[in-house]
Order: structure tokens, then sequence, then C-alpha cells
């Protein structure tokens, strides 16, 4: 049997291709560009300044295009999602074929006439035990062979959300991808937007996600046929007994059948979890530590690649696209930021309180952009303005989740940076996908309600972008895991490789290969050197400490934020330290003084406000207060930041809406945990 569908996920779309390029240039931000090029070179290189002095660098292996003299910089996944989306088209793709080849027989089977009629209510009861093993059979096979064909009974477009974002629905990753997986199976897709690499990985996640409700199932079905045959054989009369007996064969190559789909799918599973304590071990030699996460068959791959893809969508439909007008009625936008982010918290951090990361992005979220969501194509701001500012927008739209996993000793670069990829992906939108190259790419301009067009103009493929490398950026920082305080290097009987902490033990020559911490290759002399090169080698080890340990720096340095938060929660203490920094750093102004005045301001715009707080002003002291007049400047620049913005942004009259959202949501979550 050949089944015809649309295909059911868009998740599916644009996978693990790498780009040629990396990223080159030394700034903290993923673009580069000279700015002499704009209209304000004193200005735009002052707001440069700024931006990079905010920052903490880049993580490494972004990939790296040009654009009208611009470099711009994306994760390697967002470079290929959107390459692809470019090169799409315009035929439009068949519809998905599934040919069953593990569920063959299930797929071929039809029952013959077997009862005997007029039948008697013994008789009638004995074939409806017999009806019932064959009602849905296949379909429990196929849902192990095509997992994702269980979205196709989700109600169209029926997903529930109070007026604080909370859905029950939207609690698990099966809901999150039966919502979004019925409503994209009425897409029509454009030839290479989907690989064909990509099915077989993603069933293997649901299919992962799903192994216990799909292993009951089997063990249900396993149990219906045994009744069916004892029933065939016990109440024989009732049956004809050339139907019966064919019927009977038929049982048994079925049960043969579902049994090796079973142990299909156990051994699916069985792999994963030795790929996935592989990849925790990996993290655990170089001195991390992580939370145990669920769905533990789920590879890190996999996990990013769910976090990309779901929030890529849901990100999406946050602005409108895809379901507008829910079934069972309005949902406000911030269901799908609050559950999907506290979806990934979960499932790529296993985090106590990641619920905190869902209202935290929902607050954030609120910010506005239209004064550079045109990248320079509308009258106003030219391109280098607006990819300065949406990228600092990007920014501030991942700052309290940024504080949050700071304070808890995260390594927050790649959720900073997906942050960060903000500008550069509307960038993108607009050179590469629509008037520009005389292409407008569009996806469900068709769909009709509840459904809503998915992708029709920049702003929403932007928004695709952007919710992606989010995603992507979050489920990485959290996979990495924390330091390991106690960890203790241990090179004892080990000449080079990992002392178990994130150090190396030393380094072999050119012509030698590190095998069980000894140096393997190359004759006596070459190994002489080598000894000496591991010397130098010990010496570069120490330098890789130094460098981990500016990577820890980096860490300290985003601690150092953290204090600065912390500074701002402990306030005067720390604080009125701070400030005397403060005072002293606003010779370095720019620096985290700015940072502070300005990105505390318009980061605290956001939370310092309702989490920082006071302390933010507090934190400004009268100094402050001179900075911030000199924060003027700088609210101004990073302020677009927070005052600057005409539309959408952080106003003084504005800023009252938000305080009582962060209340309400403060006050949802303490009503959620004693409900628990």
């Amino acid at each position: 049997m050949t089944v015809m569908m649309r295909p059911t996920w868009i998740c599916c779309a644009l996978f693990l291709v790498w780009p040629l390029g990396l990223s080159a240039h030394d700034n903290n931000y993923p673009f580069d560009y000279d700015p002499a090029l704009s209209e304000d070179p004193a200005g735009i290189s002052a707001d440069l300044q700024v931006l990079h002095n905010r920052l903490f660098g880049l993580p490494e292996g972004l990939a790296e295009i040009v654009r009208d003299g611009i470099t711009l910089n994306y994760f390697p996944e967002t470079m290929d999602m959107i390459d692809r989306a470019r090169d799409s088209g315009p035929a439009i793709a068949p519809p998905i074929q599934r040919n069953a080849q593990l569920c063959a027989a299930h797929a071929a089977f039809s029952p013959p006439a077997y009862l005997i009629e007029p039948a008697s209510s013994a008789c009638r009861a004995a074939g409806d035990v017999v009806a019932e093993a064959f009602d849905g059979s296949f379909k429990t096979c196929q849902e192990v062979e095509f997992p994702e064909v269980y979205v196709l009974d989700h109600p169209p477009a029926v997903v529930d959300g109070n007026f604080l974002g909370y859905s029950e629905l939207l609690q698990t990753l099966e809901g999150q991808i039966a919502l979004i997986g019925e409503a994209l199976s009425h897409l029509d897709y454009p030839v290479g937007l989907i690989p064909d690499s990509f099915w077989p990985l993603a069933r293997s996640v649901i299919a992962k996600i799903r192994y216990e409700k799909l292993g009951e199932n089997i063990d249900t079905r396993l149990a219906l046929y045994d009744q069916a045959k004892q029933r065939l054989q016990s109440s024989a009369s009732c049956f004809h007994a050339g139907p019966s007996a064919s019927l009977q064969a038929d049982i048994d190559t079925l049960v043969v059948e579902l049994t090796d789909v079973k142990q299909h799918l156990d051994q699916l599973y069985d792999d994963g979890l030795a790929q996935a304590a592989e990849d925790r071990l990996a993290v655990e030699n170089q001195g991390r530590l992580r939370n145990d996460l669920p769905h533990p068959a789920l590879t890190d791959h996999e996990r990013e690649m769910l976090a990309f893809y779901l929030n890529a969508i849901y990100w999406r439909m946050r602005g409108g696209g895809l379901i507008r007008n829910p079934a069972n009625g309005d949902v406000p936008d911030i269901t799908y930021v609050i559950n999907i982010f506290e979806g990934i918290a979960k499932f790529a951090g296993g985090l106590e309180d990641a619920y905190g990361v869902g209202t935290r992005m929902a607050i954030d979220e609120s910010q506005g952009y239209a004064e550079w969501w045109d990248l320079g194509n509308e009258p106003g701001h030219d391109q280098y303005y607006d990819l300065l500012w949406m990228t600092d927008r990007g920014r501030r739209g991942v700052n309290l989740v940024d504080r949050m996993l700071s304070d808890l000793g995260y390594d927050t670069k790649n959720f900073v940076a997906g942050g960060l990829i903000m500008g550069p992906c509307y960038y993108y939108m607009w050179s590469d996908l629509w008037a520009k190259n005389g292409r407008y790419f569009q996806l469900g301009e068709d769909l009709e309600t509840p459904y809503y067009v998915f992708l029709e103009m920049p702003v929403s493929s932007g928004e695709v972008c952007y919710g992606g490398a989010m995603g992507l950026g979050l489920a990485r920082t959290l996979l990495w895991g924390r330091p390991d305080t106690g960890c203790e290097p241990d090179c004892s009987g080990r000449e080079c490789g990992s002392d178990g902490c994130g150090g190396s033990c030393g380094s072999c020559g050119d012509d030698e290969t590190c095998v069980a911490g000894r140096c393997e290759g190359g004759d006596a002399d070459t190994d002489a050197d080598a000894d000496t090169d591991a010397d130098t080698d010990t010496d570069a080890d120490t330098d890789t400490d130094t460098d981990s340990d500016t990577d820890t720096d980096s860490d300290t340095d985003t601690d150092s934020d953290t204090d600065t938060d912390s500074d701002t929660d402990t306030d005067s203490d720390t604080d009125t330290d701070s400030d005397t920094d403060t005072d002293s750093d606003t010779d370095t102004d720019s620096d985290t003084d700015t940072d502070s005045d300005a990105d505390t301001d318009s980061d605290a715009d956001t939370d310092s406000d309702a989490d920082t707080d006071s302390d933010a002003d507090t934190d400004s002291d009268a100094d402050t207060d001179s900075d911030a007049d000199t924060d003027t400047d700088t609210d101004v620049d990073g302020g677009s930041d927070s005052g600057g913005c005409s539309v959408g942004s952080f106003a003084a009259g504005t800023a009252w809406p938000l305080v009582a959202l962060w209340l309400g949501l403060l006050l949802a979550r303490l009503g959620r945990r004693a409900e628990n």
C-alpha cells in the first residue's frame, strides 16, 4: 500500500549543510562593514564601539557571507535554512509517498469474510473480538515506520492557552509537534526546500519522543492478535473453515512483522541511548556538568535540531503566521513564546526553573523594532544604521535569560549569538528573498481560516530565521553545561590528550598521534624532538588552559555582568562598589559602564525594571544619574535601545504595562507551583 500525504513538518526543511565561509573578523557582533560607507560615519563608528564593548565575543564556527560590502555571520544551520529558501522552487514538490516496507504485510492485509451469517449473539461477540484485532492494526505499525503521521490526528488548529500564556497541549514535545505538524500539512512546498536527508532523522527523533507510547501500542496489538487467534479456534463453529484458517495464518504473519518492528524501535532507542551517553561524556571530559535530560535517547544533535525548528516555527506563529485564528478561540501570542522556550529549557537543559526561561523571553519579546525592520529599504535610516540597531535589538531580546543562565554558571555565548543574529537574518531576507533579486519568497499564501499565510514578507521570513537562531543558541548553551568546580585534572601516566577537566596533558609531534595518553609514531630522533615539542606543547597547553580560563573569564565577564546584575540585585553594597568602579569606569564608559548604564538600562528596561529593579536606578546612583545624562546618549544609542525607537519601544508611558505583565507572570508561576 502506498499512502500519499502532504509534508507534515516543516522542521524537515533545511538540514545540516555547512557553508564554506567561516567568520574571520574580530568584532563581538555578527557583521562587519566600513563605517565610512554609512550616512553618519562618526556616529556609526561610536555606536559600533558601544555594541562591541557590551558583548563578549562570538562562538566559533559561524558561517559567513558578504552582501553589498557587508559581512554577515550566521549559525551554519541558519545559513543552510535561508539558502534553501532562496534556491527552492518555483515548482511545487510532489506529495510525500510513504511506501510501507517494515509494515508491508500490514499495509497489504485485508480480512476475509469469516463470520457465518446469520450469527448468534455468542458468535457475534466472538466475531467482534476478531474484528477488534484488525481495527487500526496498520496504523499501529505505520506510526513506527513513519512516526510523523500521528500529527494528522490532531484537531485542526486547536490549541489551548490562558491569558497568561499557559498551555497544557504545548507542555509536551508531542503536543508541540502535533499542533504545527497538522497545520503545516496543508502547505505546498517548493522543490528543494525540504532535503531528502531530513526525513530519516526527523522520524528517528519523533519515534524516540513517542517511544513508550509506540511500544505500548505494539504490545496491545500483539495481545489482540493472540486473542483473535484463540477465539477463531475456540469458536470454530461460528466461522467459515477456509477463511478462518487463512485468517489465522495471516495473524501469524502480522505477529512476526510487528515483533520485528518492535525490535527495530527498540534498536533505534538503544542506539540513541548509547550516542546520548557519548555526547554527555564528551561534555564531562571537558570539565563540565549538565543535568539529566528528558527523552534520554535523543542525541545532542537531535535536541539542537528540535530547538532550532520548533522555535523557528513558533516564533513566526507568535507574529501571527500559520494559525492566526485558533479553532477554539483566541490564544495570546505569549503562549507560543513561554511554552516553547520553557520546553527547550527542559529538553536541552533539564532546568528546574524552565518556566522562568519562558516568562523572561516573553517580557523581552515585547520590545519593538519597527524603526529598523526594513534594513534601509524604506525611507529613513540607511542599512548600516538599521543593521546595527536590529542586531542590538536581538541582544536585548535575550537579555533576561542571558542574565538568568549566567547566574547559574552557563556560558551564554551561543545563546547571545542567537539573539544577535536577528540583524543578519532580516538583512538576508531583504537582500536575497525579496525584491532585490526579483524573488518574492512566500509560503502558505493560499491557506484559509483558521490557518494563515506562513511566510509572506521579509519580516515574516526574518521571524523564522531569528526564532530558529535563538532556539539553537539556547540549546547549545544548555547542552554545554556548567563548569565542574570540583573537577581535578589528572595527567598521571599521560603525555598527551585530555586531563579530564577541559585542559590538556600535552600534544604530540607533527608525525605522532596521541593514543591512550601516549604519543605514538615517528623515529627515535623525532621522538626526542617530540618530547621537546611536548614541553612546548605543555606551555601551549598552559596557554590553552589560559584560554580556557579566558573562556571562563568570558564566563566571568558574563558573571561580571551577572555581578552587575547581582550588583543590581544586591545593590547598595556591591553596587556602590560598582558605582565607584563605574565612576572610574566612566572613562571606559562605552564599556560595561555604558553597558551597565545603557544596557542595564535598556535591558533593565525589560527586567531591571522588574528584575534588576530600581537597582538599575539605584545602581545608577547619583553617578548613574550623571551617567544617565551620558546614558542619555547611550540610551539614545543603545537605546533606540529603550526610548529611541519610535514604535513599540520602552518609552516611559509603556513601561507600566510591562511591569503589570511581569507581575502577572510571576503570579501565574506561583499558582502553577502551588498546583504542583
